[in-house]
């Protein structure tokens, strides 16, 4: 895949098996994105590194993520960001519990890397996104579903993904352990 200005990068943690499944079920009515992108939680947003740099910046992320041993994770609770007056959505999500895990790793990255990872202009929220709303009734219909529906998702953070899509659509993955044991 060539390099390219207008590709998305970006570090995610993708949710795969039973708890996938679950999110997808709200997703596929209130998620645009559905099927395209996996239910996934975003530590890097784009853009981030390019691809065309990525293999000279590897190891550097690779051996910072690698401090970072496997943790569990769970999903039991929906939030909301709502829009303000500038046009954007209203989105609904799942709020992960992982002992503070994940805004650890979104701290040593941006301290580490801050060229491609820089401090947010709010504080950095990790979450899942099910859905997207432009009106606030809507929203809070879906949001009594889910809370009705929401059973405890659990599952392990094996990996980071780096992730690239171009503006044709086409994919690059690459898989990050964490871990020590991992290397």
């Amino acid at each position: 895949m060539a390099s390219n200005s207008t590709a998305y990068t970006g570090l995610e943690i993708f949710i795969l098996g039973p708890a996938a499944k679950a999110i997808n079920t709200w997703r596929l009515e209130y998620d645009p994105a559905y099927p395209e992108l996996e239910p996934h939680i975003t530590l890097a947003y784009p853009p981030f590194v390019p691809l065309d740099q990525w293999v000279g910046v590897k190891p550097a992320v690779a051996a910072c993520l690698a401090r970072f041993e496997p943790f569990r994770v769970v999903l039991k609770q929906p939030g909301v960001f709502r829009s303000d007056s500038s046009g954007e959505p209203h989105v609904l999500w799942l709020k992960p519990e992982d002992g503070g895990h994940l805004k650890r790793m979104r701290r040593s990255l941006e301290r580490q890397f801050p060229r491609y990872v820089p401090p947010m202009p709010a504080r950095y929220i990790p979450h899942v996104s099910i859905g997207f709303f432009d009106q606030t009734t809507i929203l809070e219909q879906a949001l009594a579903r889910v809370k009705a529906e929401l059973k405890p998702q659990e599952f392990t953070i094996h990996e980071v993904v780096y992730e690239v899509q171009d503006e044709r659509g086409q994919q690059y993955f690459d898989r990050l352990p964490l871990g020590k044991s991992h290397r």
